[in-house]
Parts: C-alpha cells; structure tokens; sequence
C-alpha cells in the first residue's frame, strides 16, 4: 500500500535534489559526529537521496535543494504517473489516481518551465553558529518559499473576538516586526551589523532621524532606512473586507 506522504515524498524528488555536501562534510571526518539521539549519523545515510525521517529533519538547515533539469523533470514526472497510475489502495479498495490526478500532471507538465532555477545557486551563507558542535554551513535559500511560513507567524498577532480595527493594526504591526526581524537576519549573515537582534520596532522613527539630519546637512545616521512611500489606495485587512462587501452590493444591485 502507498500512502499519499510517500507519493508526495516520491513526486518532491522528481523535482529536486539534496546536495551531498552534508555528508561528504561528515564522513571525511575522522570523528563520526552524531545527533542527540546517539542512533542518525552521518555515517548510516549511505544513499544522500533517501535521507529521510529524523536525519533529514535535524539537518536541512544545511542541506541546500536544486531543481533538475526541466527534461529530468519532465521524464521523472511521466515515469512516475506510469508507475502509479491504476494502482489500488487494497485498505479502501480505491485507485490512488482520481481523473483530476492525471489532469493536473498534464497541466503541471506544461508549467515545469516556471519552477526550474534560474540561477546556479539560490542560497546564501550564514554565520556559523557558536559552539557548533561539527562546523558546518548553515545555509538560508533565497528562492522564496511557501507564503504559509508569514501566516503561521500572522496568526498570533492578534485573537478573535478582537475589534476588526484593533485586530488589524495590531496585524499590520506585527507584519512589520516580521519583516524587519528577517531583514536583519539577512543583514547579519552579510557581516553587515553586528548582532542579528533589531534594535526596535519603530522604524518611522529612523526615518524622521534621517529627515532631520538632512534639515542641518548632517549625513544620515541610519542610511539604510528608506522613506515611505506614496499611499497609491490599495488597501488590506478589514479595510479591503469593507471594500469587497461595497464591490459585492454593488454586483448585486446591477444583476
């Protein structure tokens, strides 16, 4: 029996490939370094491609993930269709496939040209950590991720039951703390500040710092911080859901 995680787990390798500088980095050692656990070394992955299970979880920080080709794609993806395509699931007697399965991998097979990278490398290094225990490079992908990592952290910038208003300026602020926390992030792996902690939270007032500056031709003192833009109407939040329920009234009105 085939389970939807292995199907999902063996279509994800159609698509990428670990670098094998993690365990190259662990096996040429002469010390086996281990996880706390004592029984995941770097030693037991013999094949890089099946690192899976607690291994893969404590270590994909420094695991760096490539596309393939789009033609390795595009064969992996067909041979892997082939493969599952009519099988049963003997536990509810269904077929793993539905007809909406084999329409979406004819639809994904015309797309496979937007996920492939467009650069060599979509990583960037990170300081090392202290005390770290086998000296390898943390790495932080630039590619761009999934949008449900930002609305794991909106989730807890404010509660139900609050007042719409409240509930989204307090939203919009912790965006903002979001955004400067992972800006400084990238900022301190560049060995461009000191410390990856952001001073504050008020970055207006960094602005109004440098405007002020400017008013006695003096340089700025935080030339890093850019102003604020022109407001250009577009709106979010309970100000867009206002504006969503006046744009359906209206659609009602006309039909």
């Amino acid at each position: 029996m085939l389970i939807a995680a292995d199907r999902g787990m063996l279509l994800r390798h159609m698509i990428y490939m670990m670098s094998s500088e993690l365990i190259t980095a662990g096996t040429s050692s002469n010390e086996e370094h281990t996880t706390a656990s004592s029984d995941h070394t770097f030693n037991t992955a013999k094949n890089f491609g099946d690192v899976l299970g607690v291994f893969r979880r404590r270590y994909r920080k420094f695991i760096r993930h490539y596309t393939r080709r789009a033609g390795d794609i595009q064969r992996k993806l067909e041979e892997w269709h082939r493969k599952w395509s009519g099988c049963f699931d003997p536990e509810i007697g269904e077929e793993l496939f539905t007809r909406g399965t084999d329409d979406a991998v004819r639809q994904q097979l015309q797309r496979i040209h937007d996920i492939v990278d467009i650069a060599d490398n979509h990583y960037v290094k990170r300081r090392s950590p202290p005390k770290s225990k086998h000296g390898l490079q943390e790495w932080t992908c630039v590619r761009g991720g999934k949008v449900e990592s930002l609305h794991t952290e909106e989730g807890h910038f404010a509660n139900q039951g609050m007042h719409p208003m409240l509930a989204q300026a307090l939203t919009i602020e912790g965006l903002v703390q979001f955004t400067m926390d992972k800006e400084r992030e990238v900022w301190y792996d560049a060995h461009q500040v000191a410390t990856p902690a952001v001073g504050h939270y008020k970055p207006w007032l960094q602005v109004e710092a440098n405007h002020l500056a400017e008013l006695v031709s003096l340089p700025k003192p935080y030339p890093e911080q850019v102003g604020i833009g022109e407001d250009n109407g577009e709106v979010f939040l309970y100000d867009y859901f206002l504006q969503q329920q006046e744009r359906e009234q209206l659609h009602r009105e006309e039909y």
